[in-house]
């Protein structure tokens, strides 16, 4: 018998230790008592299902290898490698490390990414589904991570907001938001411009929810792009009030799985001169948003 059958059924529920009250809220699940490492088939498909339903799961108290960790997070499809590939796991590229440790004055890996909102992958035509973020060490204060949910963001907007966005389409540009440095050529030529529906439905839901990438590179399309991105940045201001918001407090050993297609997310400050902060994250392939 999976090790999910005692919860598999149980009802959504707030997340401990929450910022803010989630009752009445569909997103966020806290599946306890269970072992990824060592989940079977039938484990594994009430774990998707949970993320289906609730878009962020978290499992406390895990102890997951590289190697473990991808082995799990391949359960949910091909696996991504970073355009971060210095700061990448050596034998198991797909996994990066975070991190704003440094050792022997070199950092051991990405301490910049995901400080705004954003959806992972979104400027890739085959952007993310599941993302897997494991906690090595955490501070004690801040550094959370923090959840939109783009289906309840959605369905708040007023008629004429949606027939306005109905169709509406969405560059997503690693080649303007970083037009005056910060990536290679070759980083910039793994993601060429491409461009998204604003509204998507999630291909396993059915749900349609807000697509809406990262402030810094996501444009309106029929708009000068200056307007283009103001327009994006009201919509991401909108879809990230604290009404559609979770923000999670890490544990060492928690791990977070998420679904791209439902939420947004970002990362929140804390004293990086005082505290260190390792997570090791992994993202699955999905499909091209429609």
């Amino acid at each position: 018998m999976s090790d999910l059958a005692a919860v598999a059924g149980m009802a959504p529920r707030d997340f401990p230790f929450a910022d803010l009250s989630l009752a009445g809220r569909r997103m966020g699940f806290e599946a306890q008592g269970i072992t990824l490492e060592h989940l079977d088939d039938a484990g594994f498909a009430a774990v998707e299902e949970m993320l289906l339903t609730h878009s962020v799961i978290v499992f406390r108290n895990q102890a997951l290898s590289p190697e473990a960790q991808v082995r799990f997070s391949e359960r949910f499809g091909p696996l991504e490698v970073s355009l971060y590939r210095q700061f990448t796991n050596e034998s198991f590229p797909p996994l990066l490390v975070i991190s704003n440790v440094k050792k022997d004055g070199k950092p051991i890996g990405a301490a910049h990414v995901g400080k705004r909102w954003h959806t992972d992958f979104s400027f890739m035509e085959l952007c993310g589904y599941a993302t897997i973020l494991y906690g090595i060490e955490v501070p004690p204060v801040g550094a959370d991570t923090a959840f939109a949910d783009m289906y309840a963001a959605y369905d708040a907007l007023d008629d004429a907001t949606k027939r306005e966005i109905d169709g509406m389409q969405v560059l997503h540009s690693y080649r303007l938001r970083y037009k005056d440095g910060g990536l290679s050529a070759a980083q910039l030529d793994r993601c060429p411009d491409v461009v998204h529906p604003l509204v998507r439905t999630h291909p396993k839901t059915g749900r349609k929810a807000l697509f809406l990438g990262c402030v810094e590179s996501a444009f309106a399309q029929g708009m000068s792009l200056e307007d283009g991105n103001a327009f994006m940045r009201r919509m991401i201001a909108f879809a990230t009030q604290d009404r559609f918001v979770y923000s999670h407090k890490w544990r060492v050993g928690d791990v977070l799985v998420w679904d791209n297609a439902a939420v947004m997310h970002t990362a929140t400050p804390f004293d990086e001169a005082k505290y260190n902060r390792t997570l090791h994250r992994t993202s699955t392939i999905g499909g091209r948003p429609f």
